[in-house]
């Protein structure tokens, strides 16, 4: 409102006044809603932030409890509870892929995939994404289905793990004869690794493998 329009200091202050009147309240309104915003806020971030330390404290129990090897039910119902109670945090992810990997070592492959499928669903994280879809593409292949390893491998951009990604392609392409594919794989994996990277001989003597005679 432009104030200036009046003749006298009289009108202005009059039409303050009189602007107070009709705005006052919406005013007051409206810094309310701020407020309860703002301390609603920060009760909410006090309310994760709480979550977060309680499931990390009960994932070190889990932890301390494998590494004391106690028996496995106790761990499964811990890792289940947290799964359960705390899928909000990193560490309901973090339980899934611990329980896969265990699933995997009784040589449940079937419960070990479901579980990866099910990691996907607790995040958003694009590198977590790709470690999930990258242990699933692994396992798939280490079953006989290389066909959907590969199109498991395909649902995601690999980023940092370009070089991961292509191997494991390059390793379903010559599950499947598909030779010349291969060796490009393998081509890439090359490519995206450093001069002293290890795993530079082991991409060299797959290439050896299938190379042309």
């Amino acid at each position: 409102m432009a104030l200036d329009i009046y003749a006298s200091d009289q009108e202005k202050s009059e039409a303050i006044k009189q602007w107070w009147r009709e705005n006052a309240r919406a005013l007051l309104v409206g810094i309310i809603i701020g407020l309860l915003a703002l301390f609603g806020l920060r009760g909410w971030m006090e309310y994760k932030q709480n979550r977060v330390r309680e499931a990390s404290s009960l994932y070190q129990q889990i932890l301390v409890a494998k590494a004391q090897e106690e028996a496995n039910t106790e761990i499964y119902n811990s890792a289940e509870h947290l799964i359960q109670d705390y899928s909000d945090t990193p560490y309901g992810l973090f339980s899934v892929l611990m329980l896969a990997k265990e699933d995997q070592g009784r040589g449940d492959v079937k419960a070990a995939m479901e579980r990866f499928k099910r990691a996907l669903e607790y995040t958003q994280n694009s590198g977590l994404r790709r470690v999930i879809y990258l242990r699933l593409a692994r396992l798939l292949l280490a079953v006989g289905n290389p066909e959907e390893a590969l199109t498991t491998l395909a649902e995601v951009k690999p980023g940092s793990f370009a070089s991961a990604y292509a191997e494991l392609r390059g390793d379903a392409h010559v599950e499947l004869g598909q030779l010349p594919e291969a060796r490009q794989a393998y081509q890439e994996a090359l490519l995206d690794l450093g001069p002293g990277e290890p795993r530079r001989q082991i991409l060299s003597m797959k290439l050896d493998n299938i190379a042309q005679p």
